[in-house]
């Protein structure tokens, strides 16, 4: 799938630390002027238009809508005197989810009955916020394909030291689908983690404790405060490395040499091999609800109306059955 590029906008998320640079007193002295003149001419409404504008609709990469969106950031930078403003191809491989079937988290009983389905979209909350076919698409990018049922076990941040934490507990993750939360280290070491210790697949979901700390109820929650509502879903990507996954930190062009096959990523565990879905809270609560086994740590109780347990069992025999569907394009 080819890419467009007209800048570079920001820094890979990884678990590695950038350190910050340091300007000698003399240097910091020299770029006063410019960094004032620079903050004078700071426009906080026109930023305001320009992130509306550019975000109007969904424009994932390699997609019609994103080349659009670079042809108009092109001819403002160009309108702006902007020298040498030009585009600059990329052969990438991309993951994308499936817009017109959505991805799903199921519980399941005993004979296989649903007794509770995810919708898989988040809904829009105001009237102003436009429903654009696929923005609520709940996924994470690069996440492998297919369905997977089975017991589910309770894993707080998904650290090492929280898988190791379980083993005290005699929990073998073997054949199970962790639960995660999100915080504390990357989500794809997270996955890494559980694909690691054995698990068929991964849920990841934000706890009110750290995105609703004033509580859950609609007063307290977006778009009347800045935290995280119900339906929230925290997506991006679960890639563990730089840039395209072929050709890690080389120019990903379309006739320079391929260094890796997608079958080799996955072996060197820079793509997942399991099933990942990204949950809001309310959908949290359900499956939460559902497990029994031990009692979770005092430290590993969150902040849903309810005791955490780490599983695997289930109340009834219950089983959670996750469907992804995903794909991988050049």
């Amino acid at each position: 799938m080819s890419i467009f590029l007209v800048a570079f906008l920001g820094v890979y998320h990884n678990s590695y630390s950038i350190k910050a640079l340091k300007l000698k007193n003399a240097t910091k002295a020299g770029y006063l002027p410019s960094i004032n003149v620079l903050i004078s001419n700071i426009n906080g409404r026109q930023i305001a238009e320009n992130l509306r504008s550019f975000t109007f609709l969904p424009h994932p990469a390699g997609t019609k809508v994103n080349t659009e969106v670079a042809e108009r950031i092109f001819k403002l930078w160009r309108a702006n005197g902007l020298e040498d403003v030009h585009y600059v191809k990329y052969d990438a491989l991309l993951s994308y989810p499936n817009y017109d079937n959505p991805n799903h988290l199921r519980i399941l009983d005993k004979t296989g009955k649903i007794l509770y389905t995810t919708n898989g979209v988040s809904p829009p909350l105001i009237p102003k916020e436009q429903s654009a076919e696929g923005a609520g698409i709940q996924w994470l990018a690069y996440s492998a394909n297919g369905t997977v049922q089975g017991q589910v076990v309770y894993c707080h941040f998904g650290r090492k030291e929280d898988f190791q934490r379980l083993k005290y507990y005699d929990i073998d993750l073997k054949g199970k689908i962790v639960m995660m939360r999100y915080g504390e280290i990357y989500r794809a070491n997270k996955v890494l983690n559980a694909q690691m210790a054995g698990a068929i697949g991964a849920i990841l979901f934000s706890d009110p404790s750290e995105v609703a700390r004033d509580g859950t109820e609609s007063e307290n929650v977006y778009p009347k405060t800045e935290w995280l509502p119900n339906v929230g879903v925290q997506r991006g990507s679960i890639m563990n490395g730089f840039g395209d996954p072929l050709s890690p930190l080389y120019p990903s062009k379309k006739n320079l040499y391929r260094s890796k096959t997608i079958k080799e990523v996955m072996e060197d565990q820079v793509l997942p091999t399991i099933p990942v879905l990204p949950l809001s809270y309310s959908d949290a609560f359900h499956v939460l609800s559902s497990m029994q086994g031990f009692l979770a740590p005092f430290d590993w109780q969150g902040g849903l109306n309810l005791s955490y347990y780490l599983g695997p069992e289930m109340k009834e025999n219950n089983e959670i059955q996750l469907t992804v569907h995903s794909s991988l394009e050049m």
